[in-house]
Order: C-alpha cells, then sequence, then structure tokens
C-alpha cells in the first residue's frame, strides 16, 4: 500500500495544524463533555467558525491561488478527497497518558470514507470488525528503520473517523463519544474548565510534573503541576491567554522572570526581519499569583492580519523563489 494509514495521518495533522495557523481558520470552542473523564492532555482546533473571521478570511484571501498553497491542497485531495480548507470542521488529539500509544486523533468533516477506508484495506494483516455499532479497523504498518506495528481506526459516524496506534485507546475514545464512559466534565479536573467566550484553539495538559513517558524532559515542564492555553477572536481583537500552575509560588516567579526577560530580549531585537515578531509580543502580559503563572495578549484582528499577510507573503516568496527541490 505505501505509506500506511497511520504516516499518512500524521502527515495530515501535522500539515493541518500548519494550515489552520497559517490560514487562521478560528473556531468554536470544544465540548468537553466528548472527552473521557482520564484525559491527561489535549489539543483542539474547530475551522468552522475561522472562514468568516476577520483574521481568517483576511489571509484566505491573500492565499487564494497561490502555486504553494494550491498544490498542498491538491495533495490532499489526492489522497483523502477532500478540502481541508472547506471540508473539515474540527481536529482534536488527545491522550489519557503521555505515551505515543494512549494518543488518538479525531477528525471531523465532510469525509470521504470509502476513500479512506481503501488507504488501509491492503495493508499487512488488515482487519475489520464492529465495535459498539462502528466499524473498527486494524492493520500492520512500519515506517523507515522501523519494525512493524499494528495501527488502529474507526468510523464514529459519517463525518466522523478516529485513529491511533493502540485499539484499546480509539475503542476509549468510541465509548467516549458514545458517552458509554464518564466525560471529562463530570470530574474536577481543571482540563474540564473550558475556554472564555470566543476562544477558537484550546489546549491542556495536566501531571506534567510527575507523568512518564513526557517527551520533553524539560525543567520547567517537571515543575508543573498542569497547564492550559487558549485563543480566538471576538469583537474585531484576537486573543491569547494561558495559564500554568507551578510546584511553588517560587518557581512561579522564576518561570514569569525568564518569560519576561526573554519578552525583553525579543522587542531590543525586534528591528528589520524581526520587527514583527516585536509588534505581536509587545501587548503580552506576564504576571503571577502565588502558583499561577498568567499570560494574557490581545491586539486589534486588523493589524493581526496586517502582520500575518506580511509574514505568510514574504514566507511564500522565499519557497517560491527556492524552486523545485531536485535529489542527485
Amino acid at each position: 500500500m505505501g505509506e500506511g494509514l497511520w504516516s499518512l495521518v500524521k502527515l495530515f495533522a501535522c500539515s493541518i495544524f500548519t494550515l489552520l495557523w497559517a490560514a487562521a481558520l478560528y473556531a468554536a470552542p470544544l465540548d468537553r463533555r466528548e472527552l473521557p473523564a482520564d484525559v491527561k492532555w489535549f489539543l483542539h482546533i474547530d475551522a468552522d467558525g475561522g472562514r468568516t473571521s476577520q483574521v481568517g478570511s483576511s489571509l484566505i484571501d491573500a492565499t487564494r491561488g497561490d502555486p504553494m498553497v494550491t498544490r498542498a491542497l491538491a495533495k490532499f485531495h489526492e489522497v483523502f478527497n477532500i478540502d481541508p480548507t472547506k471540508d473539515l470542521h474540527a481536529v482534536t488529539v488527545y491522550g489519557t497518558d503521555f505515551t505515543p500509544q494512549a494518543a488518538v486523533l479525531i477528525f471531523r468533516g465532510r469525509l470521504d470514507r470509502e476513500k479512506i477506508i481503501s488507504l488501509v484495506q491492503g495493508a499487512p494483516e488488515y482487519h475489520m470488525e464492529i465495535y459498539q455499532s462502528h466499524p473498527l479497523f486494524t492493520w500492520n504498518e512500519a515506517g523507515p528503520g522501523q519494525p512493524p506495528h499494528r495501527s488502529t481506526g474507526a468510523i464514529f459516524d459519517s463525518e466522523t473517523i478516529i485513529v491511533g496506534p493502540e485499539e484499546a485507546a480509539v475503542k476509549h475514545a468510541l465509548d467516549a463519544l458514545d458517552k458509554k464512559i464518564p466525560a471529562l466534565t463530570s470530574t474536577d479536573s481543571p482540563l474540564a474548565k473550558a475556554g472564555p467566550e470566543g476562544s477558537i484553539v484550546e489546549g491542556g495538559a495536566l501531571g506534567l510534573g510527575t507523568a512518564a513517558g513526557v517527551p520533553l524532559e524539560s525543567p520547567v515542564l517537571r515543575q508543573c503541576d498542569y497547564g492550559l492555553m487558549w485563543a480566538g477572536e471576538k469583537d474585531h481583537q484576537v486573543f491569547f491567554g494561558g495559564v500554568a500552575i507551578m510546584s511553588s509560588a517560587d518557581v512561579a516567579e522564576k518561570v514569569s522572570a525568564f518569560m519576561q526577560g526573554t519578552k525583553a530580549l525579543a522587542l531590543l531585537n525586534g528591528s528589520g526581519d524581526d520587527a514583527d515578531i516585536g509588534h505581536l509580543l509587545a501587548p503580552m502580559q506576564i504576571r503571577t499569583e502565588d502558583r499561577a503563572v498568567n499570560v494574557s495578549w490581545q491586539m486589534p484582528a486588523d493589524k493581526v492580519s496586517e502582520i500575518l499577510i506580511g509574514s505568510l507573503t514574504k514566507t511564500l516568496g522565499i519557497e517560491r523563489a527556492k524552486g523545485p527541490q531536485t535529489k542527485p
């Protein structure tokens, strides 16, 4: 079959996140009733609302017809038979622990189920079964230099598919969507708290300080009990916010000082090609309250559009100037 579906899905997810960032496809808040109670981390982007946001529509107009963007969208259509700028409703990724095996990706949109199924039917050890009335597929695949491993995909409904490296995690996600197990909203987890009105991208992580399997061995992460972030657009203002609860008030002060210093350095160096970074960072506010480090940022949508369009136009121009990449 060539590349396995899981490899394609990972490529799809990474590219989707890149496209969502570049095209500012802002969205509505996550429905936490669809996450299981034992979630330890998540990231959610719902693309529907962004197609009419001020920043999103400006960037979509600015990139419409660009050859590189056109080729990228054509590739997605070739592989998945969808246009991610029109057909994708939402992407959610989460895990019940911090190991890759516990992660699942949930795609919602106008999906071509038959096209997706055809990608895995020719894989080694392909198997299909019905789990709680939902088609569930497992198959073997191997990446370059990696031993074969089992992957799983499931179709929840006509617009929702779930994929993951472990069958148990995918079944757990199906149970959550079917409301057969307790939801995140039934707990007192800090991850159950929704972001502010207008939030369109949300993420969070719980238990970083003691978690096994966290891929980044960062001293800061190891001092963080939990963290939340959100971003959105409301009343012609783009906003970002976040909070990290550290292990002590002293650690919180040190993290805040580090962030303040990083911002100051960026502002000092904010000239020439780096001027946009300085403009974007200038409104950022960082404050501590006991163990909490709070970050808030807000800027008029038209100003954000101007900066992002300029940066994106420059990046696309540089990539086009490189020409096609060939191998000797």
